[in-house]
């Protein structure tokens, strides 16, 4: 089962999840261009689903 990606949005605003410490600990391994719509929003909710103990479906492109 997969968590409610609004709940996990929300989880991640309200605990001030810094992005670049993501990146500089390895939670988040890949690096994408400054201004990419979204990027911060989709590495926050999987973060939050994370510590919610859920695990975000990949994204396909």
């Amino acid at each position: 089962m997969h968590g409610d990606p609004g709940r996990a949005a929300d989880l991640a605003r309200t605990q001030h999840i810094d992005a670049p410490a993501l990146h500089r600990a390895g939670l988040v391994d890949t690096i994408v261009p400054d201004g990419e719509p979204g990027f911060v929003h989709r590495a926050l909710a999987a973060l939050a689903s994370a510590l919610a103990g859920t695990v975000p479906q990949p994204t396909r492109i």
